[in-house]
């Protein structure tokens, strides 16, 4: 029924890129232009303590001017319209060998957690939701092997010293995940000092996993 109606849609509401805003033949498309500045995939560089936890670490897109926006929309005005774009995104970004080795080498992706109290008032794990689908596609299963024991302050405003803080304690592995020995991808949508991050991977690292890298959506660090 949707792909049936898909032509009228477009004729009232015509799809347009998500950043110049573009008229595009298909909803979840992007511009020539803008795709190759959206996704933009590149490794983080580590401090040695971060590296110990977890390494290597490769953002998809730049965050500040161009996926914060659609970031923002999913997260806070829960518009999951934005997702189709993301999807987009993901698959250009499999091209690179990089990204495809992370994603075929892990036996298991796992998404940060949020506390539970705050999953329920957003309605979801945005991690979770940005990549499932497309890892699903490669066929890497996503599992919830963490949890947010306990609720942390926002840390968009706290110092790296803070933040490190703030997430102590705050994770442990769900009871009767398999993680001992496992090589996990941990998921996220932004990375900003890497302390979630650190947190998570320090945490399935006592647990016992064999290796954890990461992939994020959005960094500004390059």
């Amino acid at each position: 029924m949707i792909d049936l109606l898909e032509p009228f849609w477009n004729l009232l509401f015509p799809p347009h890129c998500p950043l110049c805003h573009a008229y595009v033949s298909r909803r979840g498309e992007w511009c020539e232009v803008c795709l190759p500045l959206a996704c933009m995939p590149h490794r983080i560089p580590l401090s040695s303590s971060m590296r110990e936890a977890v390494d290597p670490v490769w953002a998809l897109g730049l965050y500040r001017d161009r996926l914060r926006p659609l970031i923002y929309r999913l997260k806070y005005r829960k518009q999951k319209a934005v997702l189709p774009y993301l999807t987009t995104l993901l698959r250009q970004a499999m091209q690179h060998e990089e990204i495809r080795r992370l994603v075929r080498t892990a036996e298991v992706a796992v998404p940060v957690p949020l506390h539970a109290g705050r999953e329920r008032l957003r309605g979801f794990n945005q991690s979770e939701l940005i990549f499932g689908s497309w890892l699903q596609e490669n066929g890497l299963p996503v599992e919830r092997l963490l949890l947010r024991c306990r609720a942390t302050v926002p840390m968009y405003r706290l110092t790296a010293a803070q933040r490190r803080v703030n997430l102590s304690g705050a994770f442990s592995v769900t009871p009767g995940a398999g993680v001992y020995g496992r090589r996990i991808l941990l998921l996220d949508d932004i990375m900003t000092t890497g302390a979630t991050l650190s947190a998570c991977a320090e945490t399935l690292k006592r647990a016992g996993a064999a290796e954890v890298s990461a992939i994020v959506l959005a960094s500004d660090h390059h």
